[in-house]
């Protein structure tokens, strides 16, 4: 169901072309620094297919001073600054017309190898299809493909059963479970409001449910279980410093309910990142821009449009990095490459433009940038 776009292929050549002509890598590697160390942008002039823009070549201090010192940093006073940055580039891209609702990832087989987990709708918006796929070096290979009652807006994947477990799927109603043969399937009587999942700083995995938006509480799960899987109940962490990894999706007021403002809940997705072993804590979240009219005297509130960023902060509340404006909304936002080629950064989940196109997902890689200026 799965293809990839020739234009995100011919996308990744013009890449590489535009950079050899443009960002002069020749340079790059004279002084041993990334594109980033001289341009305002990580990857300047590449084309981003998600967004349709190109990246700007418009260089920084350290470039301008390049440029005009005989490509030489001789006599350049370095100083340090506090706000930092995250570079970005696009790697690959999807499309699909197979109506992804949700994505993630995840050892659900105990192999050490991530799965590519979807949760979809259906042309008759009854119940769900899950999907779990493995990425074998060219495609995507579907291992497991079942439909559920399940709504399709509810899907979480981690080892809520424990480090030595390979990591459970669950949705609203039902969980999968690797038993070392098959996916064991298990479904419960009563559908509950999955809205995430978390890391605490003690590693354990745990299942974020939101039955009342006030109520917030974190499960582990026991697949062996005859009835209830669902063990271990306690409130949710209320905190970005109890967590190393959160991903949460949900209602705005379920969202600020866990103590994060609006602004941040708007987009209907958010969570907390630890990249790159340095444990450093970035929330990511979809800011919503809306172009609106306001009747003087009824003020009556007529949306004519949006527009959609992701958006990542640092704990200081600085912006370390921003997609361009997305004219489609970002169903889904996850920290993690399926294809599991070491590379770190943010997979995201577009809806369609109009009803029949086709949904796009696409990967950018997400590295530290250099903190000089």
């Amino acid at each position: 169901m799965n293809r990839c776009l020739a234009i995100l292929r011919n996308a990744l050549l013009m890449l590489a072309l535009s950079v050899s002509a443009q960002a002069k890598p020749e340079y790059a590697r004279a002084e041993n620094r990334a594109c980033g160390f001289c341009h305002v942008s990580g990857s300047p002039n590449t084309y981003d297919p998600l967004t349709k823009e190109r990246q700007p070549t418009t260089r920084n201090k350290r470039g301008m001073y390049y440029e005009t010192h005989n490509h030489s940093f001789v006599g350049y006073k370095v100083t340090r600054v506090t706000q930092e940055r995250l570079n970005s580039k696009f790697i690959w891209g999807e499309e699909t017309d197979d109506m992804p609702r949700r994505i993630a990832s995840g050892d659900v087989m105990g192999d050490g190898k991530p799965r590519f987990i979807s949760l979809h709708e259906t042309p008759d918006d009854k119940g769900s299809v899950l999907k779990v796929r493995r990425w074998d070096g060219k495609t995507f290979v579907t291992e497991l493909e079942e439909k559920s009652e399940s709504s399709p807006d509810k899907l979480q994947v981690g080892k809520f059963a424990g480090e030595g477990s390979p990591a459970i799927i669950v949705t609203e109603k039902t969980l999968w479970a690797w038993n070392g043969k098959s996916f064991s399937r298990k479904t419960l009587s009563n559908p509950r409001t999955v809205i995430g999942a978390t890391i605490l700083k003690n590693k354990e995995e745990r299942l974020l449910i939101a039955d009342a938006p006030a109520d917030i509480r974190s499960y582990r799960i026991n697949p062996k279980a005859p009835g209830d899987w669902l063990v271990d109940s306690i409130p949710a962490p209320k905190a970005s410093k109890d967590v190393v990894w959160l991903a949460m999706h949900g209602s705005l007021p379920t969202l600020v309910a866990t103590g994060l403002g609006e602004e941040y809940a708007d987009g209907g997705v958010l969570g907390f990142w630890t990249p790159f072993q340095d444990d450093k804590l970035y929330l990511y979240y979809v800011k919503v821009d809306r172009d609106a009219d306001i009747d003087k005297a009824t003020k009556k509130v007529t949306i004519k449009g949006e527009h959609f960023y992701v958006v990542m902060l640092n704990m200081r509340g600085f912006e370390v990095w921003a997609s361009a404006r997305l004219d489609m909304r970002p169903l889904d936002v996850i920290i993690d490459n399926i294809r599991g080629d070491g590379k770190q950064g943010m997979m995201v989940l577009l809806k369609e433009p109009v009803k029949g196109k086709p949904r796009q997902i696409g990967f950018y890689e997400l590295t530290p940038s250099d903190k000089e200026q």
